[in-house]
């Protein structure tokens, strides 16, 4: 893991939306400027639309899914574990949610037990809930995001993106 004790500025051409993350992790809240910058980071780093990235960081709003915004998400996640304030948390947690939570099947399966499925957790909110389990990545593929498990070690988390169907996490686990 990369700590960051000391605060210094976002380079939005080189600094990627974890390492900008980072450098923040000590303040209170994100400042106006920022915001603008992570915006641009997120849209540039992800190929996520400016419109989106402007809704989610400087408006506070939710977003249409996509996988843009999954891997935004995600990376915000990561950066979440090692932020110290309270505050700040909450904004990051927010900026986690509001990568998006399309509609979710209410009729779960027979025999998909509880782990596999999250509970029909969407993307968004499994990392929000595990953004202390989610290690560095080890792979990416179309339909879910590998990482490392920092509560188990040895083991690795498959995070499914939302357009996933339950029978295909189930085929894939089993």
């Amino acid at each position: 893991m990369l700590f960051i004790n000391a605060q210094s500025r976002i380079d939005v051409k080189t600094d990627t939306i974890y390492s900008a993350f980072l450098k923040k992790t000590n303040n209170n809240t994100l400042s106006s400027k920022t915001l603008k910058k992570l915006a641009k980071i997120a849209s540039t780093s992800f190929e996520l639309p400016k419109a989106d990235a402007k809704r989610i960081f400087k408006n506070n709003k939710p977003v249409t899914p996509s996988d843009a915004s999954i891997i935004l998400a995600y990376n915000i996640g990561k950066a979440l574990a090692q932020v110290s304030n309270d505050n700040l948390r909450s904004q990051l947690k927010a900026f986690v949610a509001h990568c998006g939570r399309p509609s979710v099947d209410n009729n779960p399966k027979i025999g998909i037990p509880c782990s596999a499925s999250s509970c029909s957790a969407t993307t968004s909110e499994f990392i929000e809930k595990n953004s202390d389990r989610i290690g560095a990545p080890l792979g990416e593929g179309t339909q879910a995001i590998v990482v490392e498990d920092n509560k188990n070690p040895g083991k690795v988390l498959k995070v499914f993106y939302d357009d996933v169907s339950p029978d295909e996490v189930v085929r894939q686990l089993w």
